[in-house]
């Protein structure tokens, strides 16, 4: 699992920067179905714009694939240990890339958004992600933290695409699309679990010097 965090942190993020522009952000969960998500929205009416789909340009990139084992991969890291149960996180580094593709009626709008969201992600590259646990939950650690880490999107390459040419089935009439690449290269595979931790009992015999 991991990739579907940075799917839903992504959009999340997003949508944060443009809830006061009326934009609706659809996510990578959300781009293979796009046309059952608007239809439900709208009624099966014309959508409006604008709006932003966010795409995986492909799927994960494994890094240094020759040199996968790591004492992240198979020894992993322990933390949140208590007198009976303890976490422990294993990864493997991947990267991930996306197409974030932006549509408005006006060529203007475009560029104004398409702006905007240049400066943010150059601006403010953070991209928190909460690792879940996997496996079976123990109820009285369930109020521990799930692990927690931060991860930078970057612009994979500095064009923008402008594909207004593109015929898209869901918008009618004249249309302005504008898109660009943006990478995380500090990503990982995580593998988060819980673990009874191990009792020692030590015993004092009194007849013994």
């Amino acid at each position: 699992m991991s990739t579907y965090l940075y799917d839903e942190a992504l959009t999340e993020k997003f949508k944060n920067w443009t809830q006061k522009a009326q934009v609706e952000v659809y996510g990578p969960s959300e781009t293979s179905r796009l046309f059952e998500v608007i239809a439900d929205k709208t009624n099966d009416e014309p959508i409006k714009l604008p709006l932003i789909y966010i795409e995986r340009d492909r799927g994960f990139e494994i890094i240094n694939s020759g040199q996968i084992r790591r004492p992240l991969s198979y020894d992993g890291k322990t933390f949140n240990i208590n007198s009976k149960y303890g976490d422990t996180l294993n990864a493997i580094p991947i990267s991930i890339a996306y197409q974030v593709n932006v549509y408005t009626r006006y060529a203007k709008e475009a560029d104004i958004l398409i702006r905007n969201l240049i400066f943010n992600v150059v601006n403010y590259p953070a991209l928190e992600i909460k690792v879940p646990k996997v496996g079976m939950y123990n109820p009285k650690t369930k109020e521990m933290e799930d692990f927690v880490h931060t991860a930078r999107i970057e612009l994979a390459n500095t064009t923008i695409q402008d594909n207004s040419n593109e015929q898209q089935r869901f918008i009618e009439g004249n249309y302005t699309k504008l898109s660009f690449l943006i990478i995380i290269n500090d990503a990982y595979l995580w593998d988060l679990r819980e673990h009874r931790t191990a009792e020692i009992e030590i015993r004092m015999d009194d007849n013994l010097d």
